[in-house]
């Protein structure tokens, strides 16, 4: 017998995954399997001068106060699932917390599946202390956060949200045919992709039939992975100067410097748009809200925020040049299907013995 607690949400509804393991899985392995549905997402938050913009994961009100416990990036309380892992073998777990405290009662625990990029909201040194196998779910929303990140660019340099809002509400607005208002085009141009891993690569397979000449920096990547994928590979200063977008896909190491601060923004290329659908900490916000009141730049198209307050992010999401939304670029029914999937695929291996824990 193989118990198995599913602690998932709105998004992984558990019942869902619960289903997925019983048709592929239970008959083999016998599972016995628990599911616990906590209710997240909010539908919404407001956000007045002093709330910090929710950078990672961003599903319940950030202004409530919640006792430190060791993990970050989680949603609801940080001991809720106290008492619930004895007994439990296997634990498949989305955005609630699981710090030491709540592992230290999982006496018969073996492995961990972590349904997002990183095992951020679980204390994953104690898991390694205690020999318990990890395995996160990365790159099931590479398509998703690719696909998105085109939508958002294309809708800024279109006018289609404003224009749309316009319409709604009962304005027709033929101005956005004069010359200095219209959009611009991808085509032909150049696009600088920061960071070349799973979501860069999905898009610069997308951005291939917009005839866009495909520019990359990732210093971890293979000279040949770039040529297999027909990527130029360019130094950051080349690809900023050069690039008339640029749109960031890297992870930066906690408390490191933006990669895009003042002086790295002074490189890009007059015109250009930035885009950012990953972190929050890859930009001086403050340093690209100078670059953009000047219209040195064209645009930013912003998913991700980082650590000032809204105060001063109301400001720069006021700008006619900046494009924001709330951290849903990963958010794609197909991103839950393929995370069911990778679950299945890990628990395969690991219950026949042939499995990696995550490095």
């Amino acid at each position: 017998m193989n118990r198995v607690l599913i602690v998932g949400d709105k998004f992984f509804d558990p019942v869902m995954v619960s289903e997925e393991l019983k048709n592929n899985l239970s008959d083999r392995f016998n599972l016995e399997i628990q599911a616990i549905k906590y209710d997240f997402p909010v539908e919404q938050f407001m956000l007045d001068d002093d709330t910090c913009v929710p950078s990672g994961m961003s599903w319940d009100d950030p202004n409530e106060q919640k006792e430190p416990c060791g993990v970050r990036e989680f949603y609801g309380e940080p001991f809720a699932l106290l008492n619930k892992l004895q007994g439990i073998h296997i634990l498949i777990v989305h955005g609630a917390a699981v710090p030491r405290e709540v592992l230290e009662q999982a006496d018969q625990l073996k492995a961990v599946v972590i349904l997002r990029g990183g095992p951020v909201n679980i204390d994953r040194a104690y898991l390694e202390e205690q020999g318990i196998t990890i395995f996160n779910t990365n790159g099931k929303n590479a398509e998703g956060v690719a696909e998105f990140t085109m939508a958002l660019l294309l809708s800024f340099l279109r006018n289609i949200p404003e224009s749309s809002a316009f319409l709604k509400n009962g304005v027709w607005k033929p101005g956005y045919y004069e010359f200095d208002r219209t959009g611009v085009e991808l085509y032909k141009k150049t696009f600088g992709l920061i960071g070349y891993g799973r979501i860069a690569r999905h898009l610069a397979r997308i951005l291939k039939g917009f005839q866009v000449n495909v520019v990359a920096y990732d210093p971890y990547v293979k000279d040949e992975d770039f040529a297999a994928d027909g990527v130029t590979k360019q130094s950051l200063e080349q690809l900023l100067s050069a690039s008339d977008f640029v749109s960031l896909h890297a992870r930066q190491p906690k408390g490191a410097e933006p990669i895009l601060n003042a002086q790295t923004l002074a490189l890009m290329k007059p015109e250009a748009v930035l885009i950012n659908t990953a972190r929050g900490d890859l930009i001086d916000y403050p340093a690209l809200k100078e670059h953009l009141a000047s219209r040195r730049l064209r645009g930013a198209v912003l998913d991700v925020f980082g650590d000032e307050s809204f105060a001063f992010y109301n400001e720069l999401l006021a700008m006619p040049n900046v494009l924001g939304t709330p951290h849903i670029a990963g958010g794609s029914q197909e991103t839950v299907k393929r995370g069911i999937n990778m679950t299945i695929e890990f628990l395969e291996s690991f219950l026949t013995g042939d499995y990696n824990s995550v490095k």
